[in-house]
């Protein structure tokens, strides 16, 4: 079965450097594939450059941090399955229910990570 791709643009002209608050214009754009629930979307977004402070930087995905192939609900269901489940069980989940395929491995990272996130604010 093929899963549906949601094509996205969110090409700015501008936006605002989140180095320094100037307005950055837009360089060039790149295009970024973000896996969530039963569907792939695939996002053009701008990059910019800040004259005032002379940093690039790329426009925010929704519902997805920066330089994550997987969305924030998918990375957030698959820690939470982890508590009652195996890691060879939460893949076969998320593929069979969710139509997402993710491996074992990436999901070990998303739990490892979750657990030094919550012992850090503890």
């Amino acid at each position: 079965m093929k899963i549906p791709e949601l094509h996205l643009d969110i090409v700015e002209d501008t936006a605002i450097c989140p180095s320094c608050g100037a307005t950055g214009k837009k360089h060039s754009f790149g295009r970024r594939k973000v896996r969530d629930f039963n569907m792939i979307k695939i996002v053009k977004y701008s990059k910019h450059y800040c004259t005032n402070c002379e940093k690039y930087f790329s426009q925010r995905i929704d519902g997805a941090d920066k330089n994550k192939r997987y969305s924030n609900r998918v990375i957030r269901e698959c820690v939470r399955l982890r508590k009652s489940h195996t890691l060879e069980e939460v893949s076969i989940i998320m593929r069979r229910d969710y139509k997402v395929e993710v491996p074992q491995a990436t999901i070990h990272d998303w739990v490892v990570n979750a657990e030094e996130k919550r012992i850090r604010q503890s």
